[in-house]
C-alpha cells in the first residue's frame, strides 16, 4: 500500500477542520492571509518593541539564514509564509505569552503555533557557531582584551556571555542570602560557559 505523502502542515490543518467538526460548529474554513505585514505596518520602534529585534534585522540577517527551510514545495495546507512563522516565533520569545494569544494575533492554532516556534528554534540554533565563537587564537584573545579596555578599562577580558535571571522563591535557612540578587528577589540566572574545546555548555549560577 502507497504510503500517503502528509506533510506536519497538512496534518495540523487537518487537525483544525476535525475540531471545529466535533464542536459542532458550521465555521468557513480558516484560510489564513498576510493582510498585514508587521515589517511595514508597525514603525521601527514599535517593531523592535513587539520583537526585540530591529526590522533590518529580522529583512536582512535572520531571515534570509532559515527562509528556504520554511518554504513548502507545495501550496497544499494553505502554508504559513516564512516571514510570518519567523516573526510568530520572535513575538513568543519576546513576550512569553501562551501560544494561543500568538496564534490569535495571526489566526493561527495553538497546535500549529506550538510546531512554527520549535521548527524556527532549531534552525536558528543552527547558526549558533556561525556567531558565537570563542577566540582560539592568541592574537584574537589579545584583541578583544584591547577593545574591553578601552571601553571602561576592563582588565583582562577576551569574552563575556550574557545570561537569563529566573525568578525563583526564597529557599530560606542560612544561605537564603545567596540567591537574592540586587533587586532584592531571589533567583538564579542560567549561563552558558565553554569548556576546554571552547563549546558552549550551560549551568545554573546563583546571582
Amino acid at each position: 500500500m502507497a504510503r500517503a505523502n502528509i506533510d506536519e502542515d497538512d496534518f495540523l490543518e487537518f487537525v483544525d477542520v476535525v475540531e471545529e467538526v466535533l464542536q459542532n460548529e458550521r465555521l468557513p474554513k480558516r484560510y489564513f492571509r498576510d493582510v498585514e505585514n508587521p515589517l511595514e505596518r508597525f514603525r521601527d520602534d514599535e517593531f523592535q518593541n513587539r520583537y526585540r529585534f530591529s526590522k533590518d534585522s529580522v529583512r536582512h540577517i535572520i531571515l534570509p539564514m532559515i527562509q528556504k527551510q520554511l518554504m513548502k514545495t507545495n501550496n497544499r495546507g494553505l502554508p504559513i509564509p516564512p516571514l510570518i512563522q519567523l516573526l510568530v516565533c520572535l513575538r513568543f520569545f519576546a513576550t512569553g505569552n501562551f501560544q494561543v494569544v500568538s496564534g490569535d494575533l495571526r489566526g493561527i492554532s495553538q497546535a500549529t503555533v506550538s510546531v512554527i516556534i520549535k521548527r524556527v528554534s532549531e534552525l536558528i540554533a543552527e547558526q549558533t557557531a556561525h556567531f558565537i565563537k570563542f577566540p582560539a587564537e592568541e592574537a584574537l584573545q589579545r584583541k578583544n582584551i584591547t577593545k574591553f579596555w578601552r571601553i571602561s578599562a576592563f582588565p583582562g577580558v577576551a569574552v563575556c556571555v550574557d545570561c537569563t535571571h529566573i525568578p525563583i522563591a526564597s529557599p530560606g535557612g542560612d544561605n537564603a542570602e545567596v540567591y537574592t540578587n540586587r533587586i532584592e528577589c531571589a533567583g538564579c540566572s542560567w549561563t552558558p560557559h565553554g569548556n576546554s574545546r571552547h563549546c558552549c555548555t550551560s549551568s545554573w549560577v546563583n546571582t
